[in-house]
């Protein structure tokens, strides 16, 4: 539990920060898609990825990567 609350603190840092965040990325794939979904600043760069297949059991999965740039540091 203390890894996912230090990955949230970290979240909520980059979207008080005013992070760069693009447009999400949706790829195709055999049966549903892969969405990609980067956020960075000049502190942390994450990225959300999802899978969603219809057929599969749970249809949506997915994880978040984070890391803290001055240290090299990844959460998980």
């Amino acid at each position: 539990m203390a890894g996912y609350l230090a990955l949230s603190k970290a979240i909520e840092r980059v979207l008080l920060r005013k992070a760069e965040v693009p447009r999400r990325l949706v790829l195709p794939i055999p049966g549903g898609q892969f969405l990609v979904m980067p956020a960075a600043d000049q502190e942390v760069a994450l990225c959300k990825l999802v899978t969603v297949e219809a057929h599969r059991r749970p249809s949506v999965q997915a994880e978040v990567w984070a890391k803290r740039l001055d240290t090299g540091e990844v959460f998980q």
